[in-house]
């Protein structure tokens, strides 16, 4: 995903704020993922996916979310499991569309 919240637009020069349009915060990929209220459906939705296909691969231990795993979640996954399982690249695939389709 490219970096185009607000604070990486404000720091290229090309908006003059980087306040979050929710007002509430600059706007960085943490809180863009994790605190803005204008996406908590949406995070929340894939979350749960994420929690969902994680143990649908049987993939053990507690998810720390962040935004590498949001990210980047085969890099995640594999060095966790120290293997990647065919359905932690399913979840892998899945979060590479979402991310580029803009959810």
């Amino acid at each position: 995903m490219n970096d185009s919240t607000r604070a990486h637009q404000h720091r290229m020069g090309l908006t003059d704020t980087k306040v979050c349009e929710c007002n509430q915060a600059v706007e960085d990929k943490y809180h863009f993922f994790f605190e803005c209220v204008q996406y908590n459906n949406i995070t929340k939705e894939l979350q749960e996916t994420v929690q969902k296909t994680w143990l649908e691969a049987g993939c053990t231990g507690s998810l720390h979310w962040s935004v590498a795993l949001i990210l980047a979640p085969q890099y995640f996954i594999s060095s966790v499991t120290n293997s990647v399982k065919p359905s932690c690249l399913q979840l892998s695939h899945t979060f590479s569309n979402r991310a580029s389709s803009g959810l």
